[in-house]
């Protein structure tokens, strides 16, 4: 049952990886990113999934498998964030654990409440919640929020 688990979040995650040019700091870099858009589209396709992967109770194998995969691949985008970075105003740590949860729990309302909005309206709203003015978080970066063509 494990291996299928594992299939399950490992598809997910390859359909929502998006390669991109993220300004970390001072660095520029090509790095791996989450693809927002990508992600609600994925959902709405496949919606057996995705009420397995985001079950009510939060306490799933699966949605388990799902954030410690969500919280690695975070971990690995900011260890390239330049530590010289003095406009950070949230350590690095926190900014993880903040928009993790927040994604994270955005995405499972959106999928409890019978995925009525459509991808593009919950990829501006959460463009919107990650890219406010007032904050400068590297985390945020690793969500991509860039608008793909191809919706079919």
């Amino acid at each position: 049952m494990s291996a299928t688990l594992n299939q399950v979040v490992n598809d997910f995650f390859k359909a929502v990886s998006v390669k991109d040019d993220v300004v970390l700091g001072r660095k520029l870099l090509r790095l791996q990113t989450f693809g927002v858009e990508r992600a609600f589209l994925y959902l709405h396709r496949h919606p057996g999934e995705a009420s397995v992967l985001f079950d009510h109770q939060h306490e799933s194998d699966l949605f388990g498998m799902l954030k410690e995969r969500l919280n690695e691949n975070v971990r690995a985008f900011i260890k390239q964030a330049d530590e010289h970075d003095d406009d950070q105003t949230v350590a690095l740590a926190e900014q993880q654990a903040f928009v993790v949860q927040g994604v994270l729990g955005l995405i499972s309302a959106w999928v409890q409440d019978g995925m009525k909005e459509n991808a593009v309206a919950m990829t501006d709203d959460l463009h919107q919640l990650l890219k406010h003015e007032d904050q400068h978080m590297a985390v945020i970066q690793y969500f991509n929020t860039e608008k793909i063509n191809d919706h079919s």
